[in-house]
């Protein structure tokens, strides 16, 4: 996959490049779409990832593009500051960090809330985990660095996971050897259950960390419209690219495009002519990946509330700071709340993430701010039962988030027959388009893909970061690896 004009690394090393054309394309700066262009550059960070860093990828001298119509990165991984609640992922290309002692340095990410003058708040995903080797794997080195810590532990997914296991060997509970106790198998660590992460900075720090790979990111660049190339050599990407002063419409080419926004806004880009180009049976299937959306509701308590009044502790887990409140009240409008203070113990101000219900939030997505704190007051109370919500002192300010795809209803295995491999088990992307250079007579080697249309994404990976990360992990590596000769039942055509 060797390109006509290569790079190196993030925007400013971008002056070897010729022209707009890259050997791959990735569309969206999310953890999807971050962990596909690290994976096709060979993981080039700054510490070790057995098993994720391949210096043979890497000497391939791959030309990546990573297109993100914000300006900032981390997609629902997402983090603002306190101060008039500014996203903080716009902060990646200014942060220094400032490592402990025996941490890896990491470009790019804060490591202390000071650094940010205020306090930081989580809007987005509230915590992680990690249950596959590859995505241990990479948590592992992120803790080590100081990057994201283990907030709480929770034994429901392991008792599961011993349940399963008695009826099949791929659930795997086996000890991981790492210098953390908190990465050994929680059945044989006093039973504290699965570890829940949450970043010390944000959860866009994981994103930061991320985003330092050996490729490029053009930020306030939203993708309009996606064509092929008349000679079929690759795909066009149309986008505007914006800043504070102007917009102006740029081109791209690329051989491969990796789409990693939610299955509905990826399918939107595709021009009509390459809609009809795709085989219809895809179509529906990934048609049939629905989202739910997610209202959220930051709100930052006046310094002076009692802050023991909003402290939040669930019998069920072993550290304070997340309530589930969805599993003790069926039918409330709100789902889970936060507390980033307690997540956070040297942030300044008390701030929590209310997030209310999928029902709740897809009955009153457009409905007014307003109306909507009324309807859900009570239950706060119920909640917060020594808070006095009817003072106006109470609440220092309030800031809305409506995510309309916060998480996947469903994913590819529950979408249709399209995306499986030779096993005929699902496979964690789409495989929309490919065009394969016509062998010689005598070859016997299969066509390796020359151009490649994929979709990327926890609607494939399933719906938890981890399922992201998987998703572009394996979109990278089959890419990576030439492995789409396994697909069963590829779309092939000869090249034009």
């Amino acid at each position: 996959m060797n390109s006509k004009a290569s790079f190196k690394g993030n925007s400013e090393k971008n002056s070897e490049r010729n022209a707009d054309a890259y050997d791959c394309i990735v569309v969206g700066a999310g953890l999807a779409g971050l962990t596909a262009a690290n994976t096709l550059t060979g993981w080039q960070l700054p510490f070790d990832l057995p098993n994720l860093q391949k210096t043979e990828a890497a000497e391939k001298n791959r030309s990546v593009l990573v297109l993100e119509k914000s300006r900032g990165i981390g997609g629902r991984m997402a983090t603002r500051r306190l101060d008039r609640f500014v996203d903080a992922s716009q902060d990646q290309v200014h942060a220094t960090p400032r490592p402990s002692q025996n941490s890896p340095t990491v470009p790019g990410v804060l490591e202390t809330i000071e650094d940010y003058g205020e306090t930081i708040v989580d809007h987005g995903a509230q915590f992680f985990t990690a249950r596959t080797d590859p995505f241990q794997t990479l948590t592992r080195a992120l803790e080590a660095a100081g990057v994201v810590h283990a907030w709480f532990y929770k034994k429901e997914f392991y008792r599961q996971a011993e349940t399963a296991q008695k009826e099949s060997s791929t659930v795997k509970t086996e000890r991981h050897e790492t210098p953390s106790d908190r990465f050994t198998n929680p059945n044989e660590a006093n039973g504290l259950g699965e570890a829940h992460y949450a970043a010390s900075t944000g959860m866009t720090a994981v994103g930061k960390v991320l985003a330092g790979g050996d490729f490029s990111i053009q930020y306030n660049t939203t993708v309009t419209e996606i064509s092929r190339a008349s000679d079929h050599s690759g795909w066009v990407v149309q986008a505007t690219c914006s800043n504070e002063k102007s917009a102006r419409i740029q081109s791209f080419q690329c051989k491969h495009l990796i789409l990693t926004p939610p299955v509905p806004q990826a399918m939107a880009l595709l021009s009509p002519s390459l809609q009809r180009q795709i085989d219809p049976q895809k179509v529906t299937a990934l048609n049939n990946i629905q989202y739910h959306p997610c209202i959220a509701i930051m709100i930052a308590l006046s310094p002076d509330c009692n802050a023991n009044d909003f402290l939040l502790s669930d019998i069920l887990l072993s550290k304070n700071g997340f309530f589930d409140n969805a599993a003790r009240n069926p039918g409330s409008p709100i789902a889970v709340v936060s507390n980033n203070r307690q997540k956070r113990q040297k942030s300044r101000h008390c701030v929590l993430t209310v997030h209310l219900s999928h029902d709740f939030s897809q009955r009153h997505f457009e409905t007014p701010e307003e109306q909507i704190w009324q309807e859900i007051l009570a239950d706060l109370i119920q909640i917060f039962p020594k808070a006095d919500w009817t003072s106006k002192q109470c609440i220092e300010e309030r800031s809305w988030q409506r995510w309309r795809y916060s998480k996947p209803a469903n994913s590819n295995k529950h979408a249709g027959v399209c995306f499986v491999n030779a096993a005929g088990k699902p496979q964690p992307f789409a495989s929309l388009l490919e065009t394969r250079l016509e062998q010689n007579d005598n070859s016997s080697a299969e066509a390796q893909p020359h151009t490649g249309l994929y979709l990327a994404g926890d609607g494939f990976g399933g719906p938890r970061v981890e399922g992201a990360f998987l998703s572009g992990l394996a979109v990278g590596e089959y890419l990576s690896s030439g492995a789409c000769g396994s697909i069963e039942n590829p779309l092939q055509e000869s090249s034009r």
